[in-house]
């Protein structure tokens, strides 16, 4: 709930910010009190910022730290002070404010100022979140829908949506081509065409899709995310490094964007500028168990074992994954210490059993071990589950 709230802060914080450069790690903490629901923490540290910027996404997350500590009077203070800098751009906080207070009138007031400003709340998020809640099947809600406040275009990609929410992607898909054959202009068609691709694993054509929307909307994060992440999928990291460079300037604020950037460093073979990134990003969420791995590999992939084991055994005091015990397994089969080795590949195929190139990896370990049946074994898995390391060792050393 606190990840999806913070995603909308952000949202508008994207809206309220033009190419701003990468701020100190100060100014991120509130955004990190934010989303771990410390919200008296964040009025606190928000307000000593303001006090000497009063930057518009400081301002719009004081007043979700405002609205979430019930505070709707501070609130309400802050948005009107903030629509007099830029009309529109708190009045989706407004709606929600008097919804809160009970007050249906004046918030059919501000939806109705919000929907004829740049902020404009999507239908979607209108009709399915809980906040809006007490006008969703209000007669009220109706009128605006018989208006067309929503364009035919917005309500056609409102179906879409709420097709591709529910999972049917196919009807999502047959009704999304169909709009951007008749108009090739809509970016949002382009980037649910995008999602139904990543869906359907069409990673290629996901990628077509996505560059497509973004020639239309260069400076929308949400596609640049996407674009990023397909292709760390389709292993154009250089791509993604541009992307993610550029998500950061437009936001700053938006936070998982500095691990992201950390995953790519490191899979671009930049060990030390991932180590730096994995850091930052720890100064402001320690032992998370990601960040934490993301700076073991790095390591690990420097040569540096002591310190790569040191932060993988960290990381695995907060989470478990196949990932970390196959990147510890790496660690101890690096060292010589092959029983670790071979004891930490098993917990990893005790939580992903088909993956063969782990399977490749303990046979090797147990080979070492002296223990040539076992590691055959293990070997034959590996062919079984796909691994070509696996058929190798097979050839060499089971003949």
């Amino acid at each position: 709930m606190i990840k999806r709230r913070i995603f909308i802060v952000l949202f508008l914080v994207t809206s309220a910010i033009v190419n701003a450069q990468t701020v100190d790690i100060q100014k991120l903490h509130p955004f990190v009190n934010l989303e771990k629901g410390n919200f008296k923490d964040a009025v606190d540290e928000l307000s000593v910022l303001i006090s000497e910027n009063h930057e518009k996404g400081f301002l719009l997350a004081r007043i979700e730290a405002y609205f979430m500590l019930g505070d709707y009077e501070n609130a309400l203070i802050e948005c009107n002070q903030l629509e007099k800098i830029e009309e529109g751009i708190a009045s989706e906080y407004l709606l929600k404010i008097y919804l809160q207070k009970n007050d249906i009138h004046k918030a059919e007031q501000k939806l109705l100022e919000n929907l004829k400003s740049d902020y404009k709340i999507s239908l979607f998020l209108l009709k399915n979140n809980d906040e809006f809640k007490k006008i969703q099947e209000s007669d009220f809600m109706d009128s605006i829908l018989s208006t067309n406040i929503y364009s035919a275009t917005e309500k056609y990609l409102f179906k879409v949506e709420q097709l591709i929410h529910s999972g049917n992607y196919s009807d999502a898909l047959f009704l999304v081509n169909e709009l951007a054959n008749r108009n090739p202009n809509i970016a949002q068609a382009y980037y649910f065409l995008s999602k139904i691709n990543i869906h359907n694993n069409q990673l290629n054509d996901a990628k077509y899709y996505i560059d497509k929307a973004l020639e239309l909307k260069s400076n929308k994060v949400e596609y640049l995310v996407t674009r990023i992440q397909i292709n760390m999928n389709l292993e154009n990291f250089k791509d993604a490094s541009v992307d993610i460079d550029k998500a950061i300037r437009l936001n700053p604020y938006f936070l998982d964007l500095y691990l992201l950037k950390a995953e790519i460093l490191l899979n671009n073979k930049e060990y030390d500028k991932a180590i730096e990134q994995s850091n930052f990003y720890l100064a402001l969420y320690p032992n998370n168990s990601d960040a934490l791995y993301v700076l073991a590999k790095s390591y690990f992939n420097k040569g540096e074992n002591f310190e790569a084991l040191k932060n993988i055994n960290e990381s695995l005091n907060a989470k478990k994954s196949a990932g970390q015990y196959e990147l510890r397994g790496d660690i101890y089969s690096k060292t010589g210490t092959c029983q670790f080795a071979e004891m930490d590949y098993s917990m990893a195929l005790d939580l992903e059993a088909q993956n063969g190139e782990i399977w490749a990896k303990k046979g090797f370990a147990r080979f070492k071990t002296n223990n040539k049946a076992g590691a055959c074994s293990d070997w034959e898995k590996g062919k079984r589950h796909g691994s070509l390391k696996a058929i190798e060792y097979l050839e060499k050393y089971c003949k």
